[in-house]
């Protein structure tokens, strides 16, 4: 008959779970580990892992305690000629450090330092966890301080270091005061505008006018801002014009318009 088991078919089966359940137990899986460099403590930081400045497009500081508009440290561009030399502080501090023992934990009690790349992710800074051994007798509620000494480097690829640096890890608390600016973002003046001008074209007679709206367009949306326009004239006759960002110092145009007859 259709369907019907072969005599001792319920027997069979018996059998083949006792011997199933003989076999040893298969290990599990092992836990993926956060991803980390922990080998060579005590050596530099390779130079590549740590961006050089005309690679770097922005900086920005977020603190974990809420502040205020009037406290809150303003994002750094290396397109602003204030800014600059802040990044490449930042920088040097970083190269300085040297690989660290220990778990690439960061500290969720301290700031996060992106240093955003004109191509590629991100490269993010922070101070390291320091982890006594756990005593709370809830369970609950604990969070490791951050380290006097160390930092964690989280890199583009994903990959994260402890790193030793005192330096940078005083940077992150406080010392970033002396370096970042707060409160509202000053705007660039005429002589900043033109210097950056120079930069793009050596021409002596840059002319610069303010513009409070100015439209960019971006995909689907137009933005506006406040810009520089400025303008200078080629020896053949043609016109250079740019016009650049009153904030960051980005170039948002730039077009040579043909001699007038």
């Amino acid at each position: 008959m259709r369907g019907r088991r072969p005599a001792g078919w319920a027997a069979a089966l018996a059998a083949l779970a006792a011997g199933l359940a003989a076999l040893p137990a298969s290990p599990p899986p092992p836990a993926v580990p956060a991803v980390a460099v922990t080998a060579g403590h005590g050596q530099p930081v390779p130079a590549d892992w740590v961006p050089p400045l005309d690679s770097v497009a922005s900086l920005r500081l977020s603190l974990r305690a809420p502040a205020g508009p009037a406290e809150a440290p303003l994002p750094l561009y290396t397109t602003h000629p204030d800014h600059r030399p802040t990044i490449a502080v930042v920088l040097d501090l970083l190269l300085g450090s040297r690989l660290a023992p220990g778990a690439a934990v960061a500290s969720p009690k301290g700031p996060v330092l992106q240093i955003a790349l004109r191509r590629g992710e991100p490269v993010a800074v922070q101070p390291a966890g320091d982890c006594p051994g756990f005593s709370s007798e809830s369970g609950h509620g604990f969070a490791c301080p951050p380290s006097p000494s160390d930092v964690i480097l989280r890199r583009g690829d994903g990959r994260q270091v402890r790193l030793f640096n005192p330096q940078m890890a005083a940077w992150l608390q406080e010392g970033w005061r002396e370096h970042v600016p707060t409160g509202e973002p000053a705007l660039l003046d005429r002589e900043a505008a033109i210097a950056l001008a120079r930069e793009q074209s050596r021409l002596p007679g840059w002319q610069a006018s303010f513009v409070d709206a100015y439209p960019v367009e971006r995909p689907g949306e137009i933005e506006v801002r406040r810009a520089w326009l400025l303008e200078a004239e080629l020896p053949a006759g043609q016109r250079i014009r740019l016009v650049l960002d009153a904030l960051t110092g980005e170039v948002l145009r730039l077009v040579q318009l043909e001699a007038m007859e």
